[in-house]
């Protein structure tokens, strides 16, 4: 399948007229109506389905800028990227572009306060955000509506006037190196950063991108020299010439015009030229060599990385993508097809690797199996067996033609994204194509151009290889610097290089043609006047909710099944079969679904406590043959020894690799699982999954299968005859008569008012975890919103005072939690520095102090945040997805309430702000109300200080001993059902 980079940031895609049908082949015919925006610059070439409009223009002081007016938005978002990224970090300062970045969140000689624009965006339901990539940094926000322009103003000032305070540009500098500490047990950063260390030192990618105390300050009293080297770089590389910013409003074009000259023209145009880096990402004499190295956790990786020439401006051809898909096929004739029948490998993808405006790399990344181990260098063979396939293809253009119509199909029906997510991927767009462009520039396929793509495939040869090998059996010779990753370099030889380039290999043979490209796109013309999902079929043990998309007007649907089976986790050994029934499902359809995911058509499968999960999305023509499909070889799952011993190895290993997690995600997990009745614990998994045997599954999956109760929900470019018809398969295929066993109930633990529990545990992490719960009690409308308000309030109060001031970790949250029809509250530090009995006091110290900030609340502000709750609830599904899962939620947790929305508006509309003070009292400083449960990741060298608690040990026998919330499901009414 086609990779995509992880270190950049993707943001994923989710008719004019309705009643009519048009053939794919005339879809490029619709590019010709594409709208001509104007504008001060050229027109910009938009979707035929995206009704807001656009405009270009470029200030005085040459900042570019683009402009979105969409009256119908709920959400207001900004972005400003920058050409400055971790490349331009000085070598003796590294990480100082992330530093920067850090920095200008902490205030401007306009609004000196470092709460400032986080309070303004968190009052206004927004938040914003930042990310430093090699060659630029991208700053981002939400915010509601109606606040947009006092947004501006503030986020303008970053970027005009900061004031990198002498007292905060210490204590930043503890957050990265806090950050940096989060990050030294993820093994992706581990190997990225072994990659950057083994590069041509002379080349900018081989610094230390992220930044540390030790990478950024060189002596104890260096805080003074950090500041100026900020300002410094700040002024060497932050210039409106080198920026793009893209604005998001209900506004008009007109008015978000005024509001950018007004914010944004004081920006310093400074000039500056880009330079380019002629130097080699890595030196030729040194290829082709194999760098392996030590995982931390049970991780066996393969990648075979090709440096290349940068990629980004044949857009139009894409020749990177064209040979992505040829070789991340997973169908019949693939490489990962061939590998599987081998059993020396379970995934594999390929595409674009790291890179920028000066190079790139070309990867394919392969996951082992244990005997893929023994069989690396067959599995690399069989690699440019494939690249000579493609070589002795006189023309690639089929398979171009099948990217060309499927991308015109999706550029034709595009829907709209999250706001902030879309202004931040078009600013940094902005610097790799024309304005007029930025819209269309992912789904371009002009033309074919075979020599681009054979120049490209040109780098793909056995001398221009570096092999990264990531598994436990590795013993490395040397130490990378910051991470101290042990790994070792060993040069390829001629004759394996010789070895891999003569090879043929019978078994591989290219794609053949997609048939799931949907040939006859209808939309359907019938209007269902119901805006919520409304009962086609309520049988005891199958219903079918069905909702027509009136909204979107898009040629797709979801379909969503909670298929419920108590056999599925009544036993530990029952829930291990069923999770590796689910995976060797999976990896029996592969082949099959793998055309129709590159046709935009989509399932997957789950397993839950309930039973199973599956789900269906996309273009809904050829959406019901995937799902005979799939239900068919549910039912008729023919098991494979070698396949079956995969699936064991990979679940133990995925079993074991959650236990080496990040102390925080440890920590939450055991949160969960204590208040849990029915959870196995991941200690239970590991235990158990090596008894499971093969003639046991195989037994199992009959039973597993047999009275099962169905929930359906069909949503979007559907009849209810096409829905029904995919009901009578399910009843065909299944005997849904009769449920065998009684439905398993998930329930939360009763916790005792003044109840204070404490739970403390080990991890493999430098860091350690508090994670503090408070238990509200049974939830109805109005313990959420008033629970959603104290986490609206506290939110940004409790970060900027532990995070940003005291410093005492990276990771800082607070906020509600709702769990089984349970409302809570908890907060979390994660810190490298300090041991989590302290944290639990500062946490425990905050909150008696907040308690003034509370009693202070002014009905002003107090109505402020009303009204953003409020907002925050009016705001609208943005395409056909969202809504999907906006009323799933209901249905899958059996509430049937279509209308919570509504209630939650109605109870905040009549809250108080003696209700929140009393609510606040209650749940946090009441001895004799406030229950806690202070759950502790203890990290490596950290211990409980003077901890006195009394601590649960045996958590079963003490589950055992306590009460459950009942979780009632809800009432249907004759208005959910079909007139």
């Amino acid at each position: 399948m086609r990779k995509h980079n992880p270190l950049k940031p993707e943001f994923q895609e989710s008719l004019l007229t309705v009643g009519f049908a048009i053939n794919i082949i005339s879809v490029s015919l619709f590019l010709f109506l594409l709208t001509p925006m104007a504008f001060a610059g050229e027109a910009i070439k938009k979707s035929p389905n995206d009704d807001r409009s656009y405009r270009s223009l470029v200030l005085p002081n040459r900042l570019e800028v683009l402009l979105i007016s969409d009256p119908k938005a709920d959400m207001a978002s900004a972005s400003l990227a920058v050409s400055v990224g971790q490349s331009h970090d000085p070598f003796d300062r590294q990480g100082l572009a992330h530093f920067l970045e850090h920095m200008l969140f902490l205030g401007t000689e306009k609004y000196p306060d470092t709460e400032e624009f986080g309070k303004y965006l968190s009052e206004h339901g927004g938040f914003s955000n930042a990310f430093t990539g090699l060659d630029r940094t991208n700053y981002f926000f939400n915010v509601q509506k109606d606040y947009l322009k006092g947004a501006l103003d503030r986020f303008a000032q970053f970027f005009i006037a900061p004031l990198f305070d002498p007292e905060f540009v210490q204590r930043e500098l503890n957050a990265v190196d806090s950050e940096h500490q989060k990050n030294l047990m993820d093994d992706w950063r581990r190997m990225y950063q072994i990659m950057k260390t083994t590069a041509n030192p002379k080349h900018p990618f081989s610094k230390f991108s992220t930044g540390s105390i030790k990478s950024l300050k060189k002596n104890d009293s260096d805080y003074g020299n950090i500041r100026d080297d900020l300002i410094a770089f700040y002024k060497e590389h932050y210039s409106a010439n080198r920026m793009k910013l893209v604005v998001l409003g209900k506004e008009n074009l007109d008015e978000l015009e005024n509001y950018v000259r007004a914010y944004f023209l004081e920006i310093e145009n400074r000039d500056l030229k880009e330079v380019a880096n002629p130097i080699p990402i890595i030196e030729k004499e040194l290829l082709p060599r194999k760098i392996s190295i030590e995982p931390v956790k049970e991780i066996r990786l393969l990648k075979l990385e090709f440096p290349t020439p940068p990629q980004h401006l044949y857009y139009h051809s894409k020749p990177d993508t064209l040979l992505s898909q040829l070789m991340g096929d997973e169908g019949k004739g693939s490489i990962l097809s061939y590998l599987k029948s081998k059993g020396w490998a379970s995934e594999l993808s390929a595409g674009g690797g790291i890179g920028d405006k000066n190079f790139s790399f070309f990867d394919v990344t392969v996951t082992l199996t244990i005997e893929g181990i023994r069989h690396q260098d067959e599995i690399i063979q069989s690699v440019f067996n494939y690249i000579d396939l493609i070589r002795k293809e006189q023309s690639l253009e089929r398979y171009f033609k099948e990217l060309k119509k499927m991308a015109e199909l999706n550029f034709q029906y595009k829907e709209k994204e999250e706001p902030s997510g879309y202004v931040s991927l078009l600013s940094s767009e902005l610097f790799d194509v024309p304005v007029k462009e930025v819209l269309i520039s992912r789904y371009l396929y002009d033309r074919y151009d075979h020599d681009k793509t054979w120049d490209l495939l040109g780098y793909l040869r056995p001398d221009n290889l570096q092999v990264l090998y990531a598994s436990p059996e590795v013993k490395g010779s040397q130490t990378e610097k910051w991470y101290q990753s042990r790994y070792r370099i060993d040069k390829i030889s001629i004759d394996q290089q010789k070895k891999w380039a003569k090879s043929i290999n019978k078994e591989l043979f290219l794609p053949k043609p997609n048939r799931f490209i949907p040939e006859k796109i209808t939309l359907k013309s019938k209007f269902l006047d119901r805006e919520t999902p409304f009962l086609i079929r309520d049988k005891p043990l199958l219903r079918v909710w069905f909702k027509k998309d009136n909204q979107f007007k898009v040629p797709k649907g979801n379909v969503q099944l909670k298929i419920s089976t108590a056999k599925a986790y009544d036993s530990i050994e029952n829930a291990v079969m069923t999770h590796l029934y689910t995976r060797l499902l999976d990896e029996k359809l592969n082949e099959f679904s793998y055309p129709a995911r590159m046709a935009g058509l989509n399932y997957s499968i789950s397993n839950s406590v309930k039973g199973l999960d599956l789900a269906f999305g996309g273009y809904a023509e050829n959406l019901g043959t995937l799902f005979e499909k799939v239900i068919d070889t549910m039912n008729h799952l023919e098991l494979d020894q070698n396949k079956f011993d995969i699936a064991k190895n990979k679940f133990l290993e995925d079993r074991k690799n959650r236990k080496l997690s990040k102390s925080f995600h440890l920590a939450m997990y055991e949160t969960y699982y204590l208040l849990s009745e029915t959870i196995w614990h991941d200690d239970e998994y590991i235990e158990a999954i090596g008894h499971v045997r093969f003639k046991q599954l195989k037994d199992f999956i009959p039973k597993l299968l047999k009275g099962l109760k169905i929930e359906m929900f069909a949503h979007g470019n559907f009849s209810t005859g096409e829905i029904n018809k995919l009901a009578d398969y399910l009843e065909k295929t299944w005997d849904i008569n009769q449920a065998t066993s009684p439905e398993i109930t998930e329930r939360l633990l009763v916790m005792n008012q003044g109840e204070k529990l404490n739970y403390r545990f080990k991890v493999k992490d430098n860091n350690s975890t508090i994670l503090l719960y408070h238990q509200a009690g049974k939830s109805d409308p109005r313990k959420k919103v008033l629970l959603d308000f104290l986490s609206t309030v506290m939110e940004k109060p409790f970060y900027n005072q532990l995070r940003t001031v005291e410093q005492l970790g990276y990771l800082v949250w607070s906020g509600d939690r709702e769990q089984f029809q349970v409302g809570g509250f908890f907060f979390l530090i994660q810190s490298s520095s300090k041991d989590p009995g302290f944290l639990r006091e500062r946490i425990e110290k905050f909150q008696k102090e907040f308690e003034q900030k509370i009693d202070s609340l002014t009905q002003k502000e107090f109505d402020r945040f009303k009204d953003s709750l409020i907002e925050k609830r009016r705001q609208k599904p943005k395409n056909l997805y969202e809504e999907t899962m906006k009323y799933w939620n209901s249905i899958e947790d059996e509430s049937y309430d279509f209308e919570f929305l509504e209630k939650e508006i109605a109870q905040l509309e009549k809250l108080t702000l003696g209700d929140l003070k009393k609510m606040y009292g209650k749940l946090f400083i009441n001895p004799e109300t406030a229950n806690q449960l202070s759950v502790y990741a203890i990290g490596n060298g950290h211990e409980l200080n003077g901890e006195k608690n009394d601590f649960i040990k045996d958590v079963k026998s003490f589950k055992k001993s306590k009460d459950f919330y009942p979780n009632p499901k809800g009432k249907l009414n004759k208005a959910l059902y079909l007139k």
